[in-house]
């Protein structure tokens, strides 16, 4: 199986949610590859916030993914940090860039789940995991809600994916991602 965690990062809140799903499948034996989506500001951000460019270094040393990287998986998890109830810009323009290739449907089928981070409980991250839902949905992918019995070991997951609220992953939130994955791989 194929595993694409494509990703966008700026304080590193969302990269540290795409490694912890990338241990995962690494502890299943399986070889997820992690994949960030361009972002041509994050160096200047760095030089103003001292939290980015703590971690600068970590997330610019992730490859760039290519829409081609899409069609070779056959699961595909997205994440973005959540920006005023949705997804980032960058995010949304690597999406965007995908309609090159709508007609020809190459997305159908795939699988799919979603992670955010947000600057609080209520700063709208479920929001912006359904703005990457629609997405998949428009190219007839099939996203991979969150079972109940996963949903209730960290208040930072829904049925919609994973909504993590900025800093430390807790124990219960990792623990949550460890049976989100597997369970991914049931389906």
């Amino acid at each position: 199986m194929n595993i694409l965690i494509l990703f966008h990062s700026v304080t590193a809140n969302t990269y540290f949610l795409a490694q912890e799903f990338k241990k995962n499948f690494d502890k299943l034996g399986l070889n997820a590859e992690l994949k960030r989506v361009k972002d041509e500001d994050l160096f200047d951000l760095s030089k103003t916030f001292p939290e980015i460019a703590e971690n600068f270094d970590k997330i610019n040393s992730v490859p760039v993914a290519s829409i081609n990287d899409l069609i070779q998986a056959d699961l595909i998890l997205f994440g973005s940090p959540t920006y005023y109830g949705n997804m980032s810009a960058e995010m949304k323009a690597f999406m965007d860039n995908s309609v090159q290739f709508f007609s020809q449907e190459p997305l159908k089928t795939k699988k799919c789940a979603f992670f955010t981070s947000s600057g609080s409980a209520q700063g709208g991250g479920v929001y912006c995991l359904e703005s990457m839902i629609r997405f998949s949905q428009h190219n007839g992918m099939i996203p991979i809600s969150v079972p109940n019995s996963i949903q209730t070991l960290s208040s930072e997951i829904s049925a919609y994916g994973i909504c993590h609220t900025m800093g430390k992953i807790s124990d219960d939130l990792k623990t949550g991602i460890s049976e989100f994955s597997k369970y991914m791989l049931t389906l």
